[in-house]
């Protein structure tokens, strides 16, 4: 059985959840730029803000993680290129992290993620 839901507290509960998960990929944004990208992107759910909580019969559960893009050189191939960046990075929330090169931004037209990125993506200051 769910509990009883007070709809005024699962909205600022998901406001404060959204403001913690973009100054975490602020914070995601400067180690990823130390560790050599040029730019950072976030896309998906908090970039479109569409943040989700789930309620369950033990209270609500974050239903979404901080989707990043980090722009760098690199000559790994794409499956292998975020994970020794991961190795490196530590985060309360959930993290998926793709690396683009340059050039790949540079040449929207050879992807759909790119253009969907450079569509819909947040470029993070």
């Amino acid at each position: 059985m769910l509990p009883n839901l007070d709809l005024d507290s699962l909205v600022a509960e998901r406001t404060s959840l959204v403001a913690e998960m973009w100054a975490e990929a602020k914070r995601l944004a400067e180690d990823l730029r130390r560790l050599g990208a040029g730019e950072v992107w976030v896309f998906g759910s908090l970039a479109r803000d569409g943040v989700r909580l789930r309620v369950t019969e033990t209270g609500t559960v974050l239903d979404s993680d901080i989707d990043l893009v980090a722009v760098m050189e690199t000559n790994l191939p794409y499956q292998k290129r975020a994970i020794p960046l991961l190795e490196q990075l530590d985060s309360r929330f959930p993290v998926d992290l793709a690396v683009l090169t340059p050039a790949e931004m540079a040449h929207p037209e050879w992807s759909s993620f790119t253009r969907e990125l450079l569509r819909a993506g947040v470029k993070v200051q």
